[in-house]
Formats: C-alpha cells, sequence, structure tokens
C-alpha cells in the first residue's frame, strides 16, 4: 500500500505527492517515526515555532500525526 507523508509548516502544507510503498499501517507508522527523529534533527535550529507530520494511506485516511519539532525564540 502506498503512504504519504505530508508536512504542515507555519500554515503551509508540504505534499508528499510521490508517497512510499510499505507493508502496513505498522510499517508506516514506524518510517514516520524515523521521518520526525531526521527532521527534529535537520530544524532543530530552525525558528518556526510548529509543524505536523501527517501519515494518509492511499485512500486519505489519516493513519497518525506527529508533531515535528518545537523551537522556542
Amino acid at each position: 500500500m502506498r503512504y504519504f507523508f505530508n508536512l504542515f509548516m507555519d500554515g503551509e502544507l508540504v505534499l508528499d505527492e510521490e508517497g512510499t510503498n510499505l507493508s502496513s499501517d505498522q510499517a508506516a507508522q514506524e518510517e514516520a517515526l524515523a521521518c520526525k527523529t531526521e527532521l527534529d534533527r535537520e530544524f532543530q535550529a530552525d525558528s518556526r515555532t510548529s509543524a505536523i507530520l501527517e501519515v494518509l494511506d492511499e485512500s486519505g485516511r489519516r493513519i497518525m500525526a506527529l508533531p515535528v519539532f518545537r523551537c522556542c525564540n
């Protein structure tokens, strides 16, 4: 099944238009946690105050949503 990992940052939506083939919802959740860890590191010094990583399956059903980073100014 194809899963899409969309990112909401400061009111903007960055769509994953390609998606990723994974075997199950659980595999998509594990992939989301790995992506979250990578994004946390990447944006650690960013001035943005919030972001959400949303995982949807190919039917558009939300599998999960994770806060990605929280920075303080």
